[in-house]
Parts: C-alpha cells; sequence; structure tokens
C-alpha cells in the first residue's frame, strides 16, 4: 500500500493547525506590545485605548499604594487594568486577565 496518497491529504491539515498556532502567538505578542505602550503615557492621552474607546472602559479601584486602578474591557473574555499613579496621572504598570486567545490583535 502507498502511504503517499494519505500523507497528502493529511499534510494541509498539519500546516493549516501549525499556521494557526504561529499567528495566535503573533497576535498575542502584538496585544502585549500595544498594551505596554500604553506606560509612560497620561492617563488622559487620547491616544490610549481607554480614552479611544471610552464606551469599553469599566470600574476605577483604589490600590493599597494609592495607585488607581482601570478597568478597560479589550474584548469578550478578555480584561486589562492599567496602573495609574495618582499624583502625575501616568500609567505606570497594567496587568490583563484573559486567555491568549482572546487577549490578541491579529497583525
Amino acid at each position: 500500500m502507498n502511504p503517499l496518497p494519505r500523507l497528502c491529504s493529511v499534510l494541509p491539515v498539519i500546516l493549516c493547525v501549525s499556521l494557526t498556532a504561529c499567528a495566535s502567538g503573533r497576535a498575542h505578542e502584538n496585544f502585549m506590545d500595544r498594551m505596554q505602550r500604553h506606560v509612560g503615557r497620561t492617563a488622559e492621552d487620547s491616544n490610549n485605548s481607554m480614552n479611544r474607546y471610552p464606551e469599553n472602559r469599566g470600574f476605577t479601584k483604589s490600590l493599597p499604594n494609592g495607585n488607581i486602578e482601570q478597568e478597560y474591557r479589550f474584548g469578550p473574555g478578555c480584561q486589562v487594568y492599567f496602573e495609574i499613579d495618582k499624583s502625575s496621572r501616568k500609567i505606570v504598570g497594567w496587568r490583563y486577565e484573559g486567555s491568549q486567545e482572546d487577549c490578541a490583535i491579529v497583525p
């Protein structure tokens, strides 16, 4: 029995799955890079996501260190939390909750 026909039918599936996995990883890295660019900007910067899409803002809470945490609903299953210095109003850090697939920006 010649295994070549079977290999030819499985190979496209393997290729497609591996390309999707790579794209997903790049999309999450792109998300991480984009969110990191907010650090150092003021919370009022017109180029930050919270101001471009204010309808996606969530709760604001005070942190034990005196800073403010602003929730931003990036998408279904992905929330971003920006830490904002209370006195300078600069974004000093961020974190996210969600999967790599939900927290992704396709390049």
